[in-house]
């Protein structure tokens, strides 16, 4: 089981929040859930209204793009990369579904918690307005 020391640390190895001070980043991890993923289960699905992001703690999970043809797999993504975050602070619907290789452990951030915190966070602004244009 993951402690908020570890999960601090995960917060801190996403792009969108890298440099941003430990005290700040712990208030974060406090307002997320901790949610485990089953090998297959959908973490999140194209199309889907973006209602948080998933910054993955443990394992590995597969992204992919619906296409004419099927399922096409983007790679993989594991521990310390947010999932979901640019269609969340785009407001957009998601871009593309993550399901999970194996157990998964994530966490998920709220997009209300995310955009509060962001606000307050000079350091993430010109990243977070990267990802929306």
């Amino acid at each position: 089981m993951m402690c908020i020391r570890d999960e601090t640390k995960a917060l801190s190895m996403t792009p969108l929040l890298k440099g941003i001070e430990a005290a700040k980043l712990r208030r974060l991890a406090f307002a997320s859930d901790r949610i485990i993923f089953e090998d297959g289960e959908t973490i999140i699905q194209q199309g889907q209204e973006a209602e948080g992001g998933y910054v993955v703690m443990c394992g590995e999970a597969e992204m992919l793009v619906a296409t004419p043809n099927g399922p096409e797999s983007l790679g993989t993504v594991g521990p310390g990369h947010l999932i979901g975050e640019a269609a969340m602070l785009a407001g957009t619907p998601y871009f593309i579904s993550v399901n999970a290789k194996g157990s998964v452990e994530a966490l998920c951030i709220r997009k209300d918690h995310l955009l509060k915190f962001l606000e307050g966070c000079a350091e993430s602004t010109s990243v977070a307005l990267s990802l929306i244009h």
